[in-house]
């Protein structure tokens, strides 16, 4: 086999190659978009429900309606179940300044700076966690105590 044939041989495979990982690198960064756009969804969302909730309790107080309390009780149920996925999402894929304001909102006004009831199991769930983030590439400066706050509602310390 002459030089020239060895070269485009050699070429080809290595064209194969960098459109293969091409390829695979923005299907990974489409995903990490969208479990990202999606936490971040979830969390307006929950807002939204929890601000409808609060108003709807409001009026049927004023009111004495049960039909208007039952559905506020039932946007909060709602609203509480996406805080906990939006949290969940963010902390594990979501950019390292999103997940301190986060943190320090559960530290500040959440009861999250009150300790972990098992610091160790605690300590343990932030690992994997932060191995999420580091495989996916996301990393960054979160820290354990960051991420308990807002996974867990407590403090490390």
């Amino acid at each position: 086999m002459n030089d020239w044939a060895k070269i485009l041989g050699t070429s080809s495979v290595m064209a194969a190659l960098v459109s293969w990982f091409a390829a695979s690198y923005k299907v990974d960064q489409e995903l990490r978009s969208r479990q990202i756009e999606a936490g971040y969804e979830s969390l307006v969302k929950a807002n939204t429900l929890a601000w409808q909730s609060l108003g709807l309790k409001e009026e049927a107080e004023r009111e004495k309606n049960s039909a208007l309390t039952d559905e506020s009780q039932r946007l909060k149920r709602e609203s509480d179940a996406l805080y906990i996925s939006a949290r969940q999402t963010i902390t594990a894929f979501g950019d390292e300044r999103v997940v301190k304001a986060l943190s320090d909102y559960y530290a500040m006004y959440k009861g999250a700076s009150k300790p972990c009831p098992d610091k160790e199991r605690f300590m343990v769930d932030t690992k994997i966690y932060k191995a999420i983030r580091e495989t996916l590439g996301v990393g960054g400066n979160v820290t354990d105590e960051q991420i308990a706050n807002l996974m867990y509602t407590c403090s490390l310390k």
